[in-house]
């Protein structure tokens, strides 16, 4: 799963071998402290996200929902102000848009 949150990009997937586990990751520094404030991350420089921490899965659900519970904005992008995580999340955008136009005149 890729959360796209206004101050923090993270992929979150299962943790083999460990059914109440997760594993939180991303590509920027701070990222997973943004969404997981007391994270202890460890940073690799061999692996595709740099930064990964383990945490339990209702850990992480409960997370996800209050953020979810506190979105107050109608617009995220405009709730996105740093000004490279905006300009990044516009090119994912970008090629979001490109796909549904894509699929809009029949693939």
């Amino acid at each position: 799963m890729w959360i796209f949150a206004n101050n923090a990009f993270v992929s979150i997937v299962e943790f083999r071998d460990e059914p109440d586990m997760l594993l939180i990751r991303a590509r920027l520094p701070g990222d997973i402290q943004a969404m997981f404030p007391d994270a202890e991350v460890l940073e690799y420089t061999e692996t595709d996200y740099c930064f990964r921490e383990k945490l339990h899965r209702q850990e992480v659900a409960e997370t996800v929902f209050a953020q979810v519970m506190s979105v107050d904005y109608g617009n995220f992008k405009s709730s996105v102000k740093d000004t490279f995580r905006h300009d990044v999340y516009m090119e994912v955008g970008g090629v979001m848009t490109d796909a549904q136009e894509w699929i809009r005149n029949g693939g």
